[in-house]
């Protein structure tokens, strides 16, 4: 039986994978459209990282481009905050508050160099499960969070 112009024959394989491609299209868009609004609305990190995986790169090189990308956000945030007066408080000096973040700064520092000697030494398949947790982890605090702010 031929396939109508509307409907294709899902019988065969071309016409099965051009149903399937055609779905999938649409699970893709929907999954995207909603990704987008709700962590374009929150933050910029989970974009940079699907672009920067979209480029196929090496996992050292990966993890180098993402590092500067963060680290450049984060000095951008930095500035704004401090041209907006946001470390000016009535009870500690911007200089002071600056210092005190800088500080704060040292353990995350830390934390990388040390993830970065463990990466290298464990097998891929863990360091992916190893970072899918800590995603389902930030997920249930997200959620959480939004769930009890209403």
């Amino acid at each position: 039986m031929p396939a109508s112009p509307m409907k294709p024959n899902v019988h065969s394989s071309a016409g099965f994978e051009r149903a399937l491609r055609s779905c999938w299209s649409s699970v893709v868009f929907l999954g995207g459209l909603v990704s987008g609004a709700v962590f374009g609305a929150t933050n910029a990190a989970v974009q940079v990282v699907a672009y920067l995986d979209s480029l196929d790169l090496d996992r050292s090189t990966f993890v180098g481009v993402l590092a500067m990308i963060l680290v450049g956000i984060s000095a951008l945030r930095l500035a704004v905050a401090w041209g907006l007066g946001l470390f000016a408080t009535g009870t500690g000096t911007a200089a002071g508050l600056l210092a005190l973040s800088a500080l704060a700064a040292v353990p995350g520092v830390v934390g990388v160099a040390a993830g970065q000697r463990l990466r290298r030494r464990l097998p891929e398949r863990h360091v992916t499960a190893g970072a899918f947790l800590l995603l389902a982890v930030i997920g249930v605090k997200l959620l959480s969070d939004g769930v009890a702010g209403l």
